[in-house]
């Protein structure tokens, strides 16, 4: 404030300089290698704002299984532990990537199934009407 000074007349700003980013609006969201995840900006700006923690837990066989190839916390599993990637027995994580085992066979075949049998009742559609047809031909004759 030593360099503000107030006379009894009006007042008008003489010079701004700014010491900091202008507002910002997010646009993206990133995860590195080291599972830190940063907010891009639409200024330019780059921000840490999280870190993703892998949770651990000592018997994970004892795990419950919940559809879509997740699994729920039980008391057969022990209590969980969060660590960092890589370190004490955690996994690391690979940024970007798509995991294939993800995919849920079951749904997957489930879908394939239904797409076969559709496709079989459409051929046989097309089967029969050829037979209605060729037997109005013959009754024509």
């Amino acid at each position: 404030m030593t360099k503000i000074s107030q006379y009894s007349a009006a007042s008008t700003v003489n010079s701004i300089s700014a010491n900091a980013a202008g507002v910002g609006n997010s646009v993206a969201i990133e995860v590195d290698d080291d599972c830190v995840v940063s907010a891009i900006y639409d200024n330019s700006q780059i921000r840490t704002v999280a870190k993703v923690g892998i949770a651990t837990f000592p018997n994970a066989d004892g795990l419950k299984a919940i559809s879509g190839n997740a699994y729920r916390t039980s008391l057969d599993a022990g209590q969980m532990v969060i660590k960092e990637a890589g370190e004490g027995g955690a996994g690391r994580i690979s940024p970007s990537s798509l995991e294939a085992s993800t995919v849920d066979l079951s749904a997957e075949f489930t879908g394939l199934i239904q797409t076969q049998k559709a496709y079989s009742a459409s051929s046989k559609i097309i089967t029969t009407a050829d037979q209605m047809l060729e037997e109005l031909i013959n009754i024509k004759r």
